[in-house]
């Protein structure tokens, strides 16, 4: 019984694999426009209907391998010291999990290529910013203290994706190879970019209700 499992589960993530290299094969050879889930599924030698069982969107299909990304971050992030902030601990957990000894599985033919289709695609871009890994919301919202649907861990959320996306482009448009140190070098120096610009508006931003060089405005009193 156990080996009929182990066989099925295999023959299950075989498939999926094979889905996401079909994805990303057709969307690089065809574009994104213009591939649909019926030559994905065809090019994988399974039907459309066995498509929907793995994914729900052809865009699901391409930014999967963000799933086994996110495992691993949130696995790191899990581990990391309570009092660092939440953009430090992904930043950190970020890198660790581009250079840790799973890294293949993200630098796989499909995953060096996927990097390209989401960067060259409008649609993609839009769906990779507001995509997010439940073990990872998971993991993040113990650190803003607040629930994942929550307006700081949201911003937060939004933020580091699109700081993410902004590093992936940067290194797409460069035209080299994915490699765990390139994207971990463009990822340090987007957040490092990030954390200057919040530095410099923080520090160039009036005190609420100080007009600039002079105190602090009265409180306006209402009449009696």
């Amino acid at each position: 019984m156990d080996a009929r499992v182990s066989s099925l589960r295999l023959r299950k993530m075989r498939t999926r694999a094979g889905l996401i290299d079909a994805a990303v094969d057709l969307c690089l050879s065809r574009g994104y426009q213009d591939t649909t889930v019926e030559h994905i599924a065809g090019a994988a030698g399974v039907s459309p209907r066995t498509f929907a069982r793995y994914f729900p969107t052809k865009a699901s299909a391409l930014l999967a391998v963000l799933d086994e990304l996110g495992e691993e971050v949130a696995a790191t992030l899990r581990v990391l010291p309570s009092e660092m902030g939440p953009l430090t601990a992904m930043r950190t957990a970020l890198q660790k999990a581009l250079a840790s000894a799973h890294r293949e599985r993200f630098h796989s033919r499909s995953g060096d290529r996927i990097v390209r289709v989401v960067t060259a695609s409008e649609a993609l871009r839009r769906a990779a910013i507001v995509y997010r890994s439940p073990p990872v919301e998971e993991a993040m919202a113990r650190r803003f203290k607040a629930g994942t649907e929550d307006g700081p861990m949201e911003l937060g959320m939004t933020l580091i994706s699109v700081i993410v996306l902004h590093a992936w482009n940067v290194v797409a448009a460069s035209g080299a190879l994915l490699t765990s140190p390139l994207i971990g070098e463009e990822l340090d120096r987007t957040f490092v970019e990030f954390a200057t610009l919040v530095a410099d508006l923080d520090a160039g931003e009036p005190d609420q209700g100080r007009p600039e060089g002079g105190r602090a405005a009265e409180p306006r009193r209402g009449c009696k």
